[in-house]
């Protein structure tokens, strides 16, 4: 009993004690701004700051604010004084097509045109462009578009359909936005670079734009080119690869991811003027000849001498003094060390050239091959499309409007043209048609694969979508297949004579499957091949399969 009542003696004294100290650490807690926090053993006190290297602190003190609207007013003081409902304007034209029809421009009135000048010259020209792009860039031209592509096996020739109205608005606001401008004044840069809802043809400012804004996709194209060991370069809206050795696969793998890419950014190629040219065929590119050396095409070189015999015996030429100059200018570009560029300069000692104000060539006695460079210099600075080049010639106002709105390319024409630009525009036409004929090698309306590749394309259940399946219906071809399994036929849809045959299934070159539908004569005969079977067959298509990606054909000959 004793030692019981010490135990609870013991325990009253202890809860007597500890309770206001356990009251007294409870309320410190409470009171504490950490509460809550518990630190592991050895922790520090102090919270650490995250890591942040020296360069990306030093960035960001460095870090520059926006450019606003008052910056565009000190580089173009009248843009202020305008006055505040002022909005550009354009004046809409119409020119022909090589291909038939007329192509429609938008030319700028002349206070938006000088606007958009300046804007060129102060700002647009210090931009940075990919170096796979070589038009409308000062220093470049044709011959370096056509230059990565020399000796190469294959040559394939891209056109973006309708260049710069797809050259959206949208893109061009959020480029400005995400490139050191405000929103204020992104919007007001894209008012005046932009007609609707994209660049116009026949603005100074809209090459130049269209290679800023494309600078990602020219990476990513050119990226594309490295995968598959091809060369890559973009001339306005056509679009050059290569390849040193030709693989079909690797070639039709190209065209699809290409037109991917483009799809990303609102492009579309025109499947009309796609084209793959081999090396024992004449392979152009932007009208130069690419085969060993870049050079004029033969034909043209046998012209321009043609036209210098004349000069030389005194005969009249059916050319002007100006468009001559044009051709010989090129000709240097291309080839300095031509037998016809040694002619022309002695043409010009022995004085057979008479001074002519458009020509640009004078009669100088021992300076002309000054002259012939200077006016190549010239030349060669408007085939770079330049607006900067316009006010350094001092041309007037028609000739400048002539060359700030060329576009070097299908998609912008001028409209008076320097006669370089008449040079390119005369080789285009004479690559088209040359390209035209080698069917063998080229992007057809009538090639079997070429129409399964349209018909993938086009948006399903589309009104094109039904035209292509309708032209490809009826449609014969000659191709080879592999085909892998056989059973009965049995389709109403099938011809006379097919219904009681058999059905051959397999593969196309371009991997896309094909029913082979045979006679009822031949279903025997088909019944005692051992399968695969391999060969050419002459093939008439009954329908486009949308639902399986698959070609249905009736066997007209071939494969036994």
């Amino acid at each position: 009993m004793i030692a019981r009542s010490i135990d609870f003696g013991l325990c009253a004294c202890l809860i007597t004690i500890g309770f206001p100290i356990v009251i007294a650490l409870g309320i410190k807690w409470l009171t504490s701004p950490q509460k809550g926090t518990f630190r592991r053993t050895g922790q520090s006190k102090r919270r650490r700051k995250p890591y942040r290297s020296a360069k990306a602190n030093q960035t960001s003190s460095r870090k520059h604010p926006k450019s606003d609207v008052h910056r565009l007013f000190r580089l173009i003081p009248a843009l202020e004084k305008l006055d505040p409902e002022w909005r550009p304007s354009y004046s809409i034209t119409h020119i022909p097509k090589r291909s038939g029809g007329t192509r429609e421009l938008q030319v700028p009135c002349q206070t938006t045109k000088q606007i958009q000048v300046t804007l060129y010259r102060k700002l647009f020209a210090r931009y940075e462009t990919h170096p796979s792009a070589c038009g409308f860039i000062s220093g470049k031209s044709i011959v370096d578009n056509a230059k990565p592509h020399v000796g190469n096996d294959v040559i394939v020739k891209l056109d973006i359909k309708e260049f710069f109205p797809s050259t959206s608005r949208r893109r061009i606001l959020n480029y400005f936005r995400t490139t050191g401008w405000t929103n204020k004044a992104s919007i007001l840069l894209t008012q005046l670079l932009c007609y609707e809802q994209g660049l116009p043809q026949g603005a100074p400012t809209s090459p130049v734009i269209s290679n800023i804004v494309n600078k990602s996709m020219d990476c990513r194209l050119d990226s594309l080119a490295n995968e598959f060991n091809a060369s890559y370069t973009r001339y306005a809206d056509d679009i050059t690869y290569s390849m040193a050795v030709y693989h079909r696969d690797k070639v039709h793998a190209l065209l699809q991811s290409t037109g991917a890419i483009l799809r990303t950014y609102g492009y579309k190629l025109n499947n009309k003027k796609k084209r793959i040219i081999r090396g024992h065929r004449r392979q152009e590119v932007t009208g130069l000849v690419v085969n060993d050396v870049v050079n004029l095409p033969r034909s043209r070189r046998r012209w321009l001498r043609s036209v210098q015999h004349r000069i030389s015996t005194g005969v009249h030429t059916s050319i002007t003094p100006s468009q001559y100059q044009g051709w010989i200018s090129l000709l240097q570009m291309v080839s300095p060390d031509s037998p016809i560029i040694a002619r022309h300069k002695e043409l010009l000692a022995a004085g057979m050239l008479k001074s002519n104000g458009k020509s640009g060539i004078k009669e100088t006695g021992g300076h002309e091959e000054k002259v012939l460079d200077e006016t190549t210099e010239r030349i060669s600075a408007a085939n770079s499309n330049s607006p900067q080049t316009v006010i350094v010639d001092g041309l007037s106002e028609s000739e400048s409007t002539s060359i700030v709105s060329s576009g070097g390319g299908s998609e912008s024409e001028s409209l008076r043209e320097t006669p370089l630009k008449e040079v390119t525009q005369e080789l285009e036409r004479e690559s088209q048609h040359a390209v035209e004929g080698s069917a063998d090698e080229l992007f057809h309306d009538t090639r079997l694969t070429d129409k399964i590749y349209a018909l993938k394309e086009v948006r399903p259940y589309s009104d094109q979508a039904k035209q292509l399946q309708e032209e490809f219906k009826g449609s014969q071809h000659t191709t080879s297949v592999i085909l892998d399994s056989l059973k009965r036929s049995f389709s109403f849809k099938l011809p006379d004579g097919y219904q009681k045959g058999r059905t051959l299934s397999g593969l196309l070159p371009d991997g896309t499957e094909i029913e082979v539908y045979t006679t009822d004569i031949s279903a025997e005969l088909f019944d005692q091949v051992d399968l695969p079977i391999q060969g050419d067959a002459v093939i008439e298509v009954i329908q486009w399969n949308n639902t399986f990606k698959r070609v249905e054909a009736i066997l007209l000959d071939g494969l036994m």
